[in-house]
């Protein structure tokens, strides 16, 4: 195909960086997003500095009519990447790792020497910032006396000089590791040039270039045979190739017009995928999603080896507009739910589920439409308080997914026993509830801090945010994106630390509630029983609340009132009267919400509901 058109060459990586900082090197658009760990980064530097290979390089010469391209992630070159020499169809993991690692992303590295005393310098090791305790707001010459008694130098001054680092990096660093002591400073500092920095500078990448006649389709096949079975290329970004290949478009602008053309209801989409590092970070988070209801559209188990499926491809392509109503429907089904952003979401899973089900529920008359929303809650609510998707996930979605299909008549005639005996996640005693003595146990891992990702205590907490409002203002809690509102112990931290409680225990799921930061600083370190009264703090920032008003705003968030406000006894040992009304207080919460979840995951509204 290609034949001895194929050439080998190898370019210093200070050339690399120069070729990216000015936008000759660009990616095809079909490239996913820099997926590598902190890790992986420090093992490719430390083989660079060692001298070992890395691998071989793929690139092709720029054609827009060939492929569209896009800048390097985190270059921040102002040039267009149209500009662009040449593409890189096999390396951009690499080359976006060693940028980023010269401009301290996500953190400083440095590199840890044997000894001062060997020459030539032998590099040890790389090493984070995290893992040499760097100390926020130290001076900065103390710690580069720190490091350099450490043996390690800032990765970044071996940095290329006006492409990644200040011309005189090196020197300033060296002066201050050596108590301004100018000559030992330069001796170091030619020392560092000579034995580590220029030779890693000058150390050549290999890499391979493609002819410029050869055709788009060949430099995908190419690069798709080249990462079959590479541990690095996920099966999603071949799927992206070979999406690219087969349509003569772009994946990735595809995606970016189907977020465009939603216009104002573009929100939907941020709240709930992250947006905040921008297309690089959001296009291969939706991909991933768009492939998955796809599979489950084209009747396969929505797994990475699926993604290569013609059919699925085609679907993906044919029905972009259905895919983003559905996608959107999905996402106002869970803000209806009391889910109102990414950071209080419980689970992904369902989001593969709920748009793949879209198409059949659409159209459902008004009258049958709330049952189908019955059988579609207790389903959302299931997937997150269970351990039905703990493994086999995506066999089990497809299971699910199936058999919600098979049962969506049932549920539009209020059938609700058929249904919740026909599908499986529906199966209490395959995937029952947590019990009332799990919820309640301050040692239970699972249910330590809502901040953890799929953690139960994330789901139980999603509980309170459906009728959960502000113990001040009586604003829904999370609304405004979640962005000004904080998570808040009902028992303070330190006022349980005091009696002894452990750092695990207090940070139980149940000792927590979403208060807006203005509320979370009328409360502070105080004792509930102190700041609810009806002349505490909150009854005077609400403007004098009633008696009533109080306990009715606790409640919202499924909290006992009067258990959170009971005091210690007087003349009782302090200490265990804190802890035993903490305990209560868990005790009592725990009932109330497992009578939630109870009625959550049979798709009643609320408690109320029969």
């Amino acid at each position: 195909m290609v034949g001895d058109a194929l050439q080998y060459r190898r370019r210093p990586l200070a050339e690399w960086m120069r070729r990216i900082c000015d936008g000759r090197i660009a990616l095809p658009s079909f490239r996913g997003g820099f997926v590598w760990d902190p890790t992986r980064a420090r093992n490719l530097i430390e083989a660079l500095l060692r001298d070992r290979p890395v691998g071989t390089l793929l690139s092709i010469p720029r054609n827009e009519d060939r492929f569209r391209s896009r800048p390097v992630i985190g270059s921040g070159t102002g040039t267009p990447a149209a500009s662009a020499g040449e593409l890189i169809l096999d390396g951009q993991q690499r080359l976006t790792a060693l940028w980023r690692a010269f401009h301290n992303e996500p953190e400083p590295l440095f590199i840890r020497v044997r000894g001062w005393d060997e020459v030539p310098l032998e590099v040890e090791a790389v090493r984070s910032g995290s893992d040499l305790r760097l100390r926020p707001g130290e001076d900065e010459c103390e710690s580069a006396v720190r490091q350099y008694e450490g043996r390690c130098i800032p990765f970044s001054v071996v940095g290329i000089d006006s492409v990644t680092q200040p011309e005189d990096a090196t020197w300033i660093w060296c002066k201050r590791a050596m108590r301004n002591d100018g000559e030992k400073a330069r001796l170091l500092e030619r020392r560092i040039q000579r034995e580590i920095a220029e030779p890693f500078r000058h150390r050549g990448l290999w890499h391979l270039t493609l002819p410029d006649d050869v055709s788009r389709e060949e430099a995908i096949d190419i690069f798709v045979r080249t990462n079959e079975s590479s541990a690095v290329i996920r099966r999603s970004d071949i799927a992206v190739a070979l999406y690219d290949s087969q349509t003569g478009g772009s994946l990735r602008e595809d995606i970016v017009r189907m977020v465009e053309d939603l216009g104002e209801e573009q929100v939907v989409i941020h709240r709930f995928f992250d947006t905040e590092e921008g297309e690089d970070k959001l296009i291969p988070v939706l991909g991933e999603v768009l492939f998955k209801v796809s599979c489950l559209r084209c009747e396969f188990s929505p797994t990475e080896s699926r993604y290569t499926e013609k059919r699925v491809r085609e679907y993906l392509r044919d029905e972009r507009a259905e895919l983003r109503d559905a996608l959107v429907w999905a996402l106002e089904f869970y803000r209806q739910e009391g889910i109102p952003h990414r950071r209080f979401v419980p689970s992904d899973v369902p989001i593969r589920v709920l748009p793949a089900l879209y198409p059949a529920v659409r159209d459902v008359e008004r009258k049958a439409e709330a049952r189908i929303r019955r059988f579609l809650r207790g389903y959302l609510w299931r997937a997150f308080l269970t351990d039905r998707y703990s493994r086999s996930a995506n066999t089990r979605l497809q299971e699910d997914y199936r058999a919600i299909l098979a049962n969506l008549d049932a549920a539009a005639s209020g059938d609700g026993e058929r249904w919740r005996r026909n599908v499986p996640i529906f199966r209490d005693h395959l995937y029952p509830l947590p019990k009332v003595e799990r919820l309640a146990d301050l040692d239970e891992d699972c249910l330590r801090s809502p901040r953890r990702r799929d953690s139960l205590a994330k789901a139980i907490f999603a509980i309170s945010l459906r009728e959960g409002r502000d113990l001040a203002t009586g604003e829904p809690a999370g609304s405004g994106f979640g962005q000004q509102w904080d998570y808040h112990h009902l028992f303070p931290k330190d006022y349980l630390r005091k009696a002894g409680v452990s750092s695990r225990q207090f940070d139980h799921g149940l000792n927590f509630a979403l208060v807006t930061e203005k509320t979370n600083s009328i409360i502070r370190n105080k004792p509930p029983h102190e700041y609810l009264t009806v002349d505490g703090a909150l009854a005077r920032a609400a403007n004098g609340a009633t008696e009533d008003e109080l306990p009715r705003l606790v409640a919202s968030h499924r909290i006992p009132y009067e258990a959170l406000v009971a005091a210690p006894k007087a003349g009782a040992r302090r200490a265990t009267e804190v802890e035993r009304l903490y305990r209560a207080f868990i005790a009592e919460r725990a009932r109330m919400m497992h009578r939630a979840m109870e009625a959550l995951a049979k798709g009643q509204a609320s408690v109320a509901d029969d």
